[in-house]
C-alpha cells in the first residue's frame, strides 16, 4: 500500500513543483558539517523498503527487483560500499500473477533478522478493493498470520507502514493513520494507540525503547508500547516542532528519536535541511540545498541512525529508490 500511495504522491509533487515554491523557515541554530553521499544499491535491486542495523557493524536492507516480484535481503559492513545477499524472502511465497491483478510486495525488517512481509493485491480498475496477506519470514521459512485491521467505509484497509518493537511485536500504521500493536505470532491486535482526532496516514513515527513517538498536528506525542497509553514526552525533546505539515503530507519530512550521551535527541530531515534537536537547541547538520530533497520530486521512505555508522535515508523518485548516507 505504501508504494502505491507514494506513486500518487509523486504525481502530486510534480504538480506542486509548478504551482508553488519552497518557503524558507528561519531558525536560530548552530551549523555542523555533514555530507550526503549516495550509496550504490545491490545489483538487481530497484526498490528498497526498509533498512536496519543488525548487531554493531552490519547495515541490512530489504529490496525488490525491477518487476517487483522478487524480494531479497542484503547486508553491508562498510556503509554500503559493498553488499552481500543474505536471502530471498519471497522464495516460498506464492505470488498471484493472474491477468488483471496488480500485486505489491513490501517487507519490514526486525533487528533480529525477521521480516514482516505484506502482499497486496488490487483488481485493475477498482483500486478501492484489495486484499492483503501477511507473513513472518525468517531464514526463508514463512509463517502466515491473520491480522484484522479496523474496517472502514469506502474501501478496504491495509498496512501503510510497520516496525518491529523491542518486545518482538509489530507496530502497524494502517491506511487511515491508526496505529496498532500486533502480536507477530498470532496476528492478534492487542490495542490501538490513537484517537480519531490524532489519526493521519502520513504522520511519521519513531520507536525508541518502550515508547512510540509520533509527530502530529499537536506536536510530538509519546505512547507506551506496553499499554498503548499516552506518556509524557521527555523534557529534552518535548518542544520539538521541526516538521511542516505540508512536507509531511508529501512524504518529504521525517524524524527519529534516539539517545546521545545522557539525553534523548531528535534527528529530522526535510527540504530545509538535516537537523539535530537537543534540549531546546537546533543544530543544522546539512543545509537543504545540499540534500536529495532539493529535487521537488523526491520523497522519503525511511530514515534511521546506525550508531557510529551515521544516518541512512531511503528516498523514492520517479525512477525507483535511492539510498543515501549522512556523516
Amino acid at each position: 500500500m505504501k508504494r502505491y500511495l507514494t506513486i500518487l504522491i509523486m504525481i502530486c509533487l510534480i504538480v506542486n513543483v509548478f504551482l508553488t515554491s519552497c518557503s524558507s523557515q528561519k531558525e536560530r541554530m548552530s551549523t555542523v558539517s555533514y555530507s550526503e553521499n549516495e550509496v550504490k544499491m545491490p545489483e538487481g535491486v530497484d526498490e528498497v523498503f526498509d533498512i536496519k542495523q543488525i548487531g554493531k557493524k552490519t547495515v541490512r536492507i530489504v529490496g525488490l527487483n525491477e518487476s517487483g516480484t522478487i524480494g531479497t535481503v542484503w547486508d553491508s559492513v562498510d556503509e554500503g560500499r559493498s553488499w552481500t545477499q543474505i536471502s530471498t524472502f519471497t522464495r516460498n511465497i506464492k505470488i498471484n500473477k493472474t491477468k488483471g491483478i496488480t500485486t505489491e510486495i513490501a517487507g519490514y525488517l526486525s533487528p533480529k533478522g525477521q521480516i514482516f512481509c505484506v502482499i497486496s493485491e488490487w483488481q485493475e480498475g477498482n483500486d478501492s478493493k484489495h486484499k492483503e496477506t501477511y507473513y513472518i519470514v525468517e531464514n526463508e521459512q514463512i509463517k502466515k498470520i491473520n491480522i484484522n485491521l479496523a474496517r472502514v467505509e469506502g474501501g478496504d484497509n491495509g498496512v501503510y507502514n510497520a516496525e518491529f518493537a523491542n518486545d518482538g511485536s509489530l507496530i502497524i500504521q494502517d491506511g487511515f493513520g491508526q496505529m496498532y500493536k500486533v502480536n507477530q505470532n498470532t496476528g492478534k491486535v492487542q490495542f490501538t494507540f490513537l484517537s480519531e482526532q490524532m489519526m493521519d496516514i502520513f504522520n511519521p513515527f519513531s520507536l525508541y525503547e518502550d515508547l512510540m513517538y509520533i509527530y502530529t498536528d499537536k506536536g510530538l506525542k509519546a505512547y507506551s508500547i506496553k499499554t498503548g497509553k499516552e506518556e509524557k514526552v521527555d523534557d529534552s525533546i518535548k518542544d520539538f516542532q521541526g516538521l511542516e505539515k505540508k512536507s509531511i503530507d508529501y512524504q518529504r519530512a521525517n524524524f527519529m528519536v534516539t539517545d546521545m550521551k545522557d539525553d534523548l535527541v531528535v534527528y529530522s530531515i526535510d527540504q530545509q535541511g538535516l537537523k539535530l534537536y537537543q534540549n531546546g537547541k537546533v543544530k543544522l547538520l546539512l543545509e537543504g540545498n545540499q540534500l536529495c530533497l532539493k529535487s521537488g520530486m523526491t520523497s522519503i521512505y525511511d530514515f534511521i541512525r546506525c550508531d557510529k555508522r551515521g544516518l541512512f535515508l531511503i528516498a523514492q523518485t520517479m525512477n525507483g529508490s535511492k539510498l543515501y548516507h549522512y556523516r
